[in-house]
């Protein structure tokens, strides 16, 4: 490869180079440390200095030096220099090195290929259709800079390297859904790197005073569902997730002890079918409507009436649960179970426990005393909010029940269940969400993290686990209306700007339906719904290795057809207007005469073959190849000539 001066295509070359590689590296500055970005810009400005002012390309012992710190920086700010965030901010730093010692044109190809991983690693981190948007603008940026730095001629102007690198995308776009469609699809992410669990919002499998009301300032879509009929009611639709069973004074944690066998439910009634659409949060759980029956393949149903999935979910997942409204849950559970969830720790919150005791010496029954405990937050002035104090000390139950008496629903989850325990009711707290927004447009409802809640579930004989929300009791606007609607002014709620705002409100239905068939379609174009495809299109029960078959096929069909076109159209392709014009006059001959020019013979020749056959037709024949030889080969004037060619050529009309 040819080595890089300062004339005028190298340096065309370079800033193609360097345009293709920030495009690459702009996505990535919501992933990396900040440290990273800098360094790349930074290193991408020096080059571009030693571009335009002729500074000096730093000496091989500092660019040693350089890189060395950077994957010094890399490690110690990962502990790693495996996996994607550290991998990334790796090929990051190394990019803008590579700029420092750019000497000919193959390092530019370098540089521009590795744009081309960069912006793939992008979407590791997201598909959605934002991350979709900013890669059709940045691919074709990256294959004009290829298109540059590539060839072997001068470099192109900006509006031709635009044109053939449009041309050359087109042209791939039909292999590339040939490919999408047909390429064997395998379980899970199509990428074998673990997900980012530090990187995902959602519900955690522990909860202490403060976990869900961060989630509630987060607008980011949980999971979409798509009811067979019309949904519920909003205040019907508690979105199961983890329980939580045990509980030290403060915080609520999950239970792994097996309890395998003693979970049971009766249900009656008609059941609601629908679909859920799930974002990937790393984690085993599956959220339903209580209570779901007969699980899908790779599904279990938990002792405690969770749906959990048998491998983490980290890519989209579609499911579909069939859950019946009516019916009892547990009603007869073993004695090991209900002491496990009456279970209180020692010497904490010792007010939250006396309170108990005098609710259960007034009320003498079970439902007595959770009717009185729903009295007691309804009635004593509680404040529903989302920013509220901090609860302090050891009992943090004692100082919320008769100090602050503000809070969000896990505050008031969590000192129910702790009354209804001291009180020798067995009790548990369930997290998950409430409610969900219903889309004009399409239909679904869409649950977002803001939607995250807790409520509680208690036991009572001859009756089961039966769901309390005792935020209800405090803030019932809450569970019929929605967090973002029924929240005062002051309140720092997700998405309220927005909402009230009634063309942005549009806006944002229209962009939650579009996120939906992105969903359906393309992320969500898995191993079944590529089976379905194959089944619609007579392939029943095709295996990878049909799909190969299939797929090599087509291929070889597209290319075959690919390559007559070209060579059906090398003959005719023309490289200028003259050549243009020249051939379709060609054409009209062959039509005349029945001669054909060879495309080896010349203009001269040719046009004395021609006239020797047609007689007639030897003066136009003669003026139109002496008008094209002065357009094509003349030093000046052949502007003139083109003008005169066109005339002449709509008059010629054998």
């Amino acid at each position: 490869m040819t080595e890089l001066t300062h004339n005028k295509d190298s340096l065309i070359r370079l800033r193609w180079a360097i345009a293709a590689a920030t495009a690459a590296v702009i996505p990535h500055l919501l992933h990396v440390p900040i440290w990273v970005s800098l360094v790349a810009f930074s290193l991408l400005g020096w080059r571009l200095a030693a571009t335009f002012f002729h500074w000096p390309l730093p000496p091989s012992w500092l660019r040693i030096g350089l890189a060395a710190a950077v994957v010094g920086g890399v490690f110690l700010s990962f502990r790693t220099i495996n996996g994607l965030d550290a991998g990334s901010a790796l090929v990051i730093g190394m990019l803008g090195m590579k700029l420092l010692e750019t000497k000919n044109a193959r390092d530019l190809l370098v540089i521009v290929l590795i744009a081309y991983f960069l912006l793939i690693i992008n979407f590791l981190y997201t598909q959605d259709i934002p991350a979709l948007l900013y890669s059709l603008p940045a691919v074709w940026l990256m294959t004009m800079a290829l298109l540059q730095v590539a060839g072997s001629r001068r470099a192109l102007s900006a509006r031709k390297a635009a044109r053939f690198s449009g041309i050359a995308l087109l042209q791939a776009a039909p292999l590339m859904c040939l490919l999408f469609l047909l390429f064997p699809r395998v379980p899970g992410p199509l990428w074998g790197l673990p997900a980012q669990t530090d990187s995902v919002t959602g519900l955690d499998d522990e909860m202490s005073p403060g976990t869900i009301t961060r989630l509630s300032l987060s607008d980011e879509v949980a999971f979409t569902v798509r009811f067979e009929d019309t949904p519920p009611p909003a205040e019907m639709l508690y979105w199961r997730g983890p329980v939580l069973h045990r509980f030290d004074g403060r915080t609520w944690r999950r239970s792994w002890r097996n309890y395998a066998g003693e979970g049971g439910y009766d249900y009656e009634g008609e059941p609601w079918r629908y679909e859920v659409t799930l974002e990937p949060h790393n984690r085993h759980w599956l959220f339903s409507l209580d209570v779901p029956d007969a699980p899908d393949r790779g599904q279990r149903i938990t002792y405690d009436f969770q749906l959990m999935s048998r491998s983490p979910v980290t890519s989209l997942r579609r499911y579909t649960v069939t859950s019946y409204p009516d019916h009892r849950l547990d009603p007869s559970p073993g004695e090991r179970l209900l002491r496990y969830e009456s279970h209180l720790p020692d010497g904490r919150n010792p007010q939250a426990v006396e309170f108990a005791k005098t609710l259960r010496a007034q009320a003498g029954s079970d439902a007595g005393v959770i009717r009185l405990a729903l009295q007691y937050f309804n009635q004593q002035n509680f404040v529903y909010t989302l920013e509220p104090l901090a609860l302090q000390g050891a009992h943090p139950v004692d100082r919320f029940l008769f100090d602050t008496r503000e809070g969000f629903c896990e505050h008031y989850a969590s000192a129910f269940a702790t009354i209804m325990r001291a009180a020798g009711i067995p009790a548990r707290v369930v997290t998950g969400y409430l409610g969900g927004e219903r889309n004009p447009i399409t239909g679904h409802v869409t649950v977002r993290q803001s939607d995250a809640h807790a409520w509680t579930e208690v036991w009572q004989s001859e009756i089961g686990w039966q769901r309390i929300d005792p935020t209800a009791a405090v803030a019932p606007w809450r569970v019929r209306s929605g967090l973002a609607s029924s929240m005062p002014a002051g309140e720092p709620v997700a998405g309220r700007f927005m909402r009230q705002n009634a063309w942005l409100n549009q806006l944002r239905f229209g962009f939650d339906a579009l996120n939906g068939i992105w969903n359906e379609f393309i992320l969500g174009y898995g191993p079944e719904a590529q089976q379905t495809l194959m089944d619609k299109l007579g392939l029943k029960d095709a295996d990878w290795r049909m799909l190969t078959v299939v797929l090599a096929v087509c291929l070889a069909l597209a290319g075959t057809i690919l390559a007559l076109l070209i060579l059906r159209q090398r003959p005719h392709r023309a490289r200028d207007p003259a050549q243009r014009l020249y051939a379709r006059f060609c054409q009209r001959v062959a039509r005349a005469t029945g001669i054909s020019r060879s495309p080896a013979e010349g203009p001269v020749r040719f046009a004395r073959r021609c006239a020797d056959a047609r007689p007639d037709l030897a003066a136009g024949i003669a003026g139109i190849t002496e008008l094209y030889l002065g357009a094509r080969y003349a030093p000046t004037g052949n502007q003139r000539a083109l003008i005169l060619l066109k005339s002449r050529l709509r008059q010629f009309r054998p």
